[in-house]
Formats: structure tokens, sequence, C-alpha cells
């Protein structure tokens, strides 16, 4: 058994003790006596550890300050900086939400090319449009022109 930090230790043995002793399989008095400041098993702390403390001890510093609550029954992992905890549902929900977004942006891409194509087809309808009337207006002048001709 390794000795630990009996700083660290009662950190995370407070509350009561019969919670603990549940939740890590041992008897009262076994978690009486931690908690009075006789060492503790290493897994037992690090099991302490992942369900009270500082995941990033265990997982790395890329998990600084993410934590489980508090409670034996609150099963959220907290965040830094956000106050609602996550539940597992919502969790697992947020992998569906990032694929959706990624249809929906792929979807807008598609809306996006789509529209340039209108763009580009309105603009050349456009330039059909402004000769057609050159044209057209050449040919009225002209069949003035024919008319007077003829007239005379």
């Amino acid at each position: 058994m390794t000795r630990l930090n009996t700083h660290d230790q009662s950190d995370l043995l407070f509350g009561d003790a019969q919670p603990i002793a549940d939740y890590l399989g041992v008897s009262l008095k076994t978690v009486k006596r931690w908690q009075s400041g006789a060492p503790m098993p290493t897994a037992a702390f690090k099991l302490m550890q992942v369900r009270y403390g500082d995941l990033s001890g265990l997982l790395g510093a890329d998990w600084k300050g993410f934590t489980f609550g508090r409670q034996l029954d609150d099963p959220k992992l907290y965040l830094p900086g956000w106050r609602g905890g996550f539940e597992p549902y919502a969790i697992r929900a947020m992998f569906f939400q990032v694929q959706q977004v990624r249809a929906l942006e792929a979807q807008i891409r598609e809306a996006k090319r789509r529209e340039e194509i209108l763009e580009t087809d309105i603009a050349q309808a456009i330039n059909q449009a402004a000769q057609y009337l050159r044209l057209l207006m050449l040919e009225s002048q002209m069949g003035m022109m024919l008319e007077r001709i003829t007239a005379e």
C-alpha cells in the first residue's frame, strides 16, 4: 500500500462515511479509519479521486477543472465555466447534434453553390434581355426608316 498525502486524502473523504463505504465496497470502520488519517490504498484513493476530484490528476492536463458531481446521486459531468453539469444522455445527444450540424453545413454549402449558379444564369438572362432590347430598338428604327422611304 502506497502512503498518500493525508491532506489530499481528507479532501476526498468529506461528509458521511456510509455512502463512501458503500461506493468503495468497504466497511464503515475502514472509511472512518481513513478519515482519521490512516493511509488509503492507492486504488481506493484513485477511485475517490475520479469520483470527487479534478480529473486532470488522472487523465492529463486537458481535463483540468472537469469533475463529476459531488454527491453519489449526481451523475453529471461538470466542465470548467459551465454551471450545470451534463448528464450521460445529454453527452450522447451531443454526438447526434454534431452529425446534424455537419449535415446542415453540407446542405448550406450545396444551397450556396446552387445560388451562385442561379446568379450566373440571371446575369446571363439580363445580358440577353439587354441585347434583345437593343435589337428590337434597332429593328423598330429600321422599320420606321423603311416606312418613310416607301411612303414617299
